[in-house]
């Protein structure tokens, strides 16, 4: 097989860009902005960031080392601080969001084939069911 030396042909005969490659983009575009204009500023409201500042950890700077230096030279550092808030904050809307998918795959009955669920423009382009 000759390999093309056009690259829009190369990508046709591929078949790595397809309508469904397409779509997906423009889909998580809208997400995107729905998840800054919409989820983002309700989530700010219902858990606010602030709510977790008690779960700062001040680790208390022991003195000069002089054999170790920081990532990026020699760091001034007061103390050291470890933030789970965010990552708590965070974990809590994956479950909630895990939770919406899970209550939607029940009650939507979304069919499962246990080859995988060819369809769309998988089918179009020669994919087998």
């Amino acid at each position: 097989m000759a390999m093309p030396i056009d690259p829009i042909d190369f990508i046709v005969k591929q078949k790595w860009i397809t309508i469904t490659v397409i779509g997906s983009v423009f889909t998580f575009g809208m997400i995107t902005k729905f998840r800054e204009a919409v989820f983002e500023p309700l989530l700010v409201y219902a858990l606010p960031p602030e709510s977790f500042n008690w779960m700062k950890v001040d680790l208390p700077d022991e003195g000069p080392h002089p054999n170790i230096t920081g990532m990026f030279g020699n760091e001034n550092h007061s103390s050291y601080t470890i933030n789970f808030g965010p990552w708590i904050r965070e974990t809590i809307v994956w479950m909630f969001m895990i939770l919406i998918l899970y209550l939607m795959t029940v009650f939507l009955n979304w069919q499962t084939i246990p080859q995988g669920n060819a369809g769309g423009a998988a089918v179009l382009f020669g994919a087998k069911k």
